[in-house]
């Protein structure tokens, strides 16, 4: 999963504009992600891809 991601940051741009910036996701972002959707009923119908 380090190495995907580790692509993805360096394949995958930033987009950016004044008020928000969309960055790759990464490992550090893991914690962040399961904080938000703790719950099996929200994340079974979000993409598979999303760690």
């Amino acid at each position: 999963m380090q190495l995907i991601l580790s692509i993805m940051a360096n394949v995958v741009p930033n987009l950016e504009t004044q008020r928000l910036l969309l960055k790759p996701l990464a490992l550090d972002d893991a914690p962040a992600i399961q904080a938000v959707f703790p719950q099996w009923e929200i994340v079974r119908f979000l993409a598979s891809h999303i760690p």
